[in-house]
């Protein structure tokens, strides 16, 4: 993936921007850090980049004598290589998570966040069919009450908030 300043440009001057797309942005928030290595009496370059997640991607650079080689522009175009495979990487998994999300029959449920109880860790929802969409296509009526032992999964639950809700056939062995 090309991750360019002219080819950013070329995408935006074109209008090629309403869809989905893998931005140098959200590259770049994927990126946790970088380490250049240059193997002794070479004129190779590695950048090892480490993403959010742990996964090390490399780039390389070599030029073919050393009176061309620089520093500096073998760092720039290790790291070069490297931010385009993280954007190809990226784009791969967004593709796929579309094709399974739409690979799955999926029913959604909108509920709001009625009441928690700190003591017994129980929180209910109430199914809504109000808000930015008309839910109440797609949302069936009803209500659910989950006793939580977790306190991080109890706190991500907030009172007035409403949380979308899937419902994908799991396969059983």
């Amino acid at each position: 993936m090309d991750t360019s300043e002219a080819t950013q440009a070329e995408v935006k001057k074109r209008g090629l921007t309403r869809g989905p797309r893998i931005t140098p942005d959200l590259i770049d928030s994927m990126i946790s850090e970088e380490l250049y290595l240059q193997p002794n009496g070479t004129t190779m370059t590695l950048c090892l980049m480490t993403l959010t997640n742990g996964y090390i991607v490399t780039g390389e650079s070599s030029a073919l004598s050393s009176v061309n080689f620089s520093r500096e522009m073998g760092q720039k175009i290790a790291r070069d290589k490297a931010r385009n495979k993280v954007g190809d990487y990226a784009a791969f998994l967004a593709k796929e998570l579309q094709y399974r999300e739409a690979a799955l029959p999926t029913v959604q449920a909108m509920f709001e966040c009625r009441s928690k109880d700190d003591v017994s860790g129980v929180v209910t929802f109430t199914a809504c069919t109000n808000g930015p969409h008309d839910w109440s296509e797609f949302t069936p009526s009803g209500e659910l009450t989950m006793y939580i032992t977790n306190g991080r999964a109890f706190d991500a639950f907030d009172v007035g908030t409403v949380y979308r809700l899937d419902f994908i056939e799991q396969a059983t062995e």
